[in-house]
């Protein structure tokens, strides 16, 4: 019975721990919770693009569908992290600093790659969730 409860995890609050994260952002640590963000963002487009594959190659909402089913209350959340307006602001506080070469501890080159790497990530999840959602109908 054990067993059962650690695989039938559920996906909705899988980003929990990024939105307390989100909470004690700091200057320290602000690099770090962007590529935690990537890489959440990566996973999350790898169930979406298997869906997306699936429906292209074998024209079915198959298993790959089905599983990004299940993770879509969890890339939400993740959404919803993103588009947090404490998130949005200290990465505005951040981007002007480092414009105004205050030292801050933080690399100005490194930030600025992974944010156009969370960037890339997240136009490519909306992009492959519109022609997901296009195709599904036309099935």
């Amino acid at each position: 019975m054990i067993i059962f409860f650690l695989f039938s995890k559920t996906y909705a609050n899988i980003y929990g721990d990024l939105k307390s994260e989100l909470s004690q952002l700091n200057y320290s640590n602000i690099l770090s919770f962007i590529k935690k963000i990537t890489l959440s963002f990566e996973l999350e487009n790898s169930f979406v693009s298997s869906c997306r594959s699936e429906i292209k190659i074998f024209k079915e909402w198959g298993n790959e569908c089905k599983k990004l089913l299940k993770r879509i209350e969890g890339i939400e959340y993740l959404n919803g992290i993103v588009t947090d307006d404490k998130f949005k602001l200290f990465l505005n506080d951040v981007a002007i600093r480092l414009d105004n070469n205050e030292s801050i501890g933080i690399d100005k080159i490194k930030f600025s790659s992974e944010l156009k790497r969370t960037t890339k990530e997240m136009e490519k999840m909306s992009e492959y969730m519109s022609e997901i959602n296009f195709l599904k109908n036309k099935l």
